[in-house]
C-alpha cells in the first residue's frame, strides 16, 4: 500500500519537476533576451523582473522540492551521520521528519489564507504587471503539500522499519574536495578537446 502511494506521488513529482525545469528554461531565455534588448537596443522587457520573481522562481523552487527530496538532492551535513549509531540516527530522522512535516503544514495553512485574501482583493505583484498573484501562492501550496506527503511517507517507513525503493536519501554524498576534483577533470577534458586540430 505504501509503495503504491509512493509511486503515485512519484508521478506527480515528475510532472512538477518537468514544469520546474521549464520555468528554469523560461527564466534563462527571458533574462538573456532582456539583457540583449536592454544593453543593445535600450528597450528592456517591461515587467520581466516581476514575472521572474513572482511566478517563475516560485515554480522553479516549489515544484521541484519534493522531487529533490526523493532523490536525495538537498544539502546534507553527514559528518555525524557517518559515526553515530544507525538506530540513533533513525530516531533523529523520525523526529526531523515529523518536525519538518509540522512546519510545512503551517506553511500550507498560512499561505492558504494569504492566497484566498489575495484572490478576493485581486492582488498583483506590483509594478507594471497586473496579473493576479494568487496562482503563485497556489504553486507554493502544491509544492509544500507534495513535500509534506513525501516526508510523512518516508517517516512512516522509518517508524515501521520499511524501505521505499523510490527514495534515495542515503545516496552517496560528495565533499567539497571531490567536487573540485571533478570540476578540474571536466575542465581538463574541455581544454583537451579545444586543443585538438
Amino acid at each position: 500500500m505504501g509503495q503504491k502511494i509512493s509511486r503515485a506521488i512519484q508521478k506527480i513529482e515528475n510532472v512538477c519537476n518537468y514544469l520546474a525545469s521549464a520555468a528554469i528554461g523560461a527564466m534563462m531565455s527571458l533574462i538573456t533576451i532582456d539583457t540583449i534588448l536592454r544593453y543593445f537596443l535600450n528597450h528592456p522587457i517591461s515587467g520581466m523582473q516581476e514575472v521572474v520573481a513572482s511566478y517563475l522562481t516560485v515554480i522553479m523552487v516549489y515544484l521541484s522540492v519534493s522531487y529533490c527530496y526523493r532523490v536525495g538532492g538537498h544539502v546534507r551535513v553527514d559528518a555525524l551521520r557517518n559515526v553515530l549509531p544507525k538506530l540513533f540516527m533513525r530516531v533523529v530522522d523520525i523526529i526531523g521528519g515529523l518536525a519538518s512535516s509540522a512546519f510545512f503544514i503551517i506553511v500550507i495553512a498560512t499561505n492558504w489564507s494569504t492566497m484566498l485574501s489575495a484572490y478576493k482583493r485581486g492582488s498583483t505583484p506590483g509594478g507594471v504587471v497586473k496579473t493576479p498573484i494568487w496562482p503563485s501562492y497556489l504553486v507554493l501550496i502544491i509544492g509544500a503539500a507534495l513535500l509534506t506527503l513525501r516526508i510523512l511517507l518516508h517517516t512512516s517507513n522509518l517508524i515501521f522499519g520499511k524501505t521505499d525503493e523510490l527514495v534515495s536519501l542515503d545516496a552517496p554524498s560528495i565533499t567539497v574536495t571531490e567536487a573540485e576534483e571533478k570540476t578540474e577533470k571536466v575542465s581538463e577534458k574541455s581544454e583537451g578537446k579545444e586543443d585538438r586540430p
